[in-house]
């Protein structure tokens, strides 16, 4: 039984573990695509803009009259080539914004394909934690009121069960309570069927505490019937 709980429980804080590596990691990549797409926005911005500036410039050119060059032979062909680099510059430009918004795209689809993935494996590691803790945590049943069990002033209220994984065996928890006006020095509270006996000692009047017994092969949803015998008071 303890190596059942031993083994379950390291599964149990390894899966805990995925699980904060996990939503560490969709910290990580949520703030490095911050920083790689702003960077990416603000490079598309530099060249938009100074591809603009090329896109004047060259209309500035072509709209110039052909007296402002010379016109010996050698420089007639200036505006042209001018208006040709100019084209170069601009297509070079629209390469460069298309390289930038290409790559911002990717970085968010890339991203959110990883954040969906991590998000996805969170559910997954979640569920199995949730899974194993029950596996390995004692099952508590709910309160039970007790109205027969009372000897010489000293009753049993109400009980609750807890049960182990892997084990046959019970704890019932027993409240007990000193209605005399006596104060009590020892008591012992027996479950019927079990046999099983536990003291309670030193309870004032009107004062109520808890004794748990351990009990073996029994049924977990039954009702527990209890004895109170060898009550003595303080003299």
């Amino acid at each position: 039984m303890s190596q059942y709980i031993i083994d379950h429980t390291n599964l149990l804080n390894n899966l805990l573990i995925v699980n904060v590596m996990l939503v560490a990691l969709v910290v990580v990549v949520a703030i490095a695509y911050s920083f790689i797409v702003a960077y990416y926005l603000k490079k598309k911005r530099e060249y938009a803009k100074k591809k603009d500036e090329s896109y004047k410039e060259m209309s500035s050119l072509i709209q110039m009259p052909e007296y402002d060059f010379k016109v010996d032979e050698n420089d007639k062909k200036l505006k042209s080539e001018m208006v040709k680099q100019k084209e170069e510059e601009i297509n070079t430009l629209s390469d460069k914004t298309e390289k930038y918004e290409r790559k911002s795209s990717n970085t968010k689809y890339y991203t959110k394909m990883i954040v969906e993935g991590c998000f996805l494996l969170w559910i997954f590691t979640f569920m199995l934690v949730i899974v194993v803790s029950d596996l390995v945590s004692p099952s508590t049943s709910y309160i039970r009121e007790v109205s027969n069990s009372q000897s010489e002033g000293i009753s049993v209220n109400a009980y609750y069960v807890t049960t182990y994984h892997q084990s046959d065996q019970s704890t019932i928890s027993i409240y007990v309570k000193n209605n005399s006006n006596k104060i009590l020095k020892s008591a012992k509270i027996t479950e019927k069927d079990s046999n099983s006996s536990e003291y309670i000692c030193y309870l004032n009047p009107g004062e109520e505490k808890i004794v748990s017994l351990e009990v073996y092969n029994n049924n977990y949803n039954k009702d527990f019937n209890f004895n109170i015998d060898e009550v003595t008071f303080e003299e």
